[in-house]
């Protein structure tokens, strides 16, 4: 369920300091958003096949000991396909992680201000990064032909994880995925982080001699 414009605005404006203003409001495209899960999805393939041909290997002996005088030999055979099924489960969560994502980009607001970015998760417990000069180190845009695409916070590590094949969980790079106008949003939040150092040394106002 999309969530309505001024509940959008209603959300932001609660996390915003006093003085702070609002310069952009957006929302991920759910399609887009879930191309996120794609290194998932390619890696819960294998993983699911294995875990299924495991279990399959385990559960032959469980079945052709059903019907044979008890014993701890019996009762072994019997457990011993449990042990593949926490692992058939985590498949079946990779391969279903697009349709998480595209949940959660339902519930995930965009904002920039005149002093950061913010990235607000708001799914029954609300989540709330802030992005200023002292965290975003530089911004990778990736632009697709109608304009939209992802602007990170960061280096794009989902290429890094399809060189050396690693989950892609704890390596997202945080950032606005799946929004329309990205190279609009990208040159919006440059000149966020570029004016906040000048304008804090005029706070500062003038240094003793």
């Amino acid at each position: 369920m999309t969530m309505p414009e001024v509940e959008i605005q209603r959300t932001v404006l609660a996390e915003l300091a006093p003085g702070e203003k609002i310069k952009w409001l957006g929302k991920p495209d759910p399609a887009q958003y879930a191309r996120q899960a794609l290194p998932m999805v390619v890696f819960g393939i294998p993983w699911t096949l294995f875990a299924l041909f495991w279990e399959g290997g385990a559960i032959q002996p469980a079945l052709q000991g059903i019907g044979r005088a008890g014993g701890p030999g019996m009762a072994f055979s019997i457990m011993f396909p449990l042990f593949g099924l926490p692992f058939i489960g985590i498949g079946i969560g990779m391969l279903t992680s697009p349709i998480w994502y595209r949940r959660k980009a339902a519930n995930t607001i965009y904002a920039v201000t005149d002093r950061r970015a913010l990235i607000i998760e708001d799914a029954g417990r609300r989540t709330v990064q802030s992005f200023d000069r002292s965290v975003i180190a530089h911004l990778t845009r990736n632009e697709r032909g109608d304009g939209s695409g992802n602007l990170l916070f960061g280096p794009d590590n989902n290429l890094e994880w399809a060189y050396r094949r690693r989950t892609s969980g704890s390596r997202t790079t945080p950032g606005f995925y799946g929004i329309r106008t990205v190279r609009q949003v990208e040159q919006l939040l440059r000149e966020t982080l570029d004016a906040r150092p000048a304008l804090e040394r005029d706070n500062d106002g003038p240094t003793a001699p």
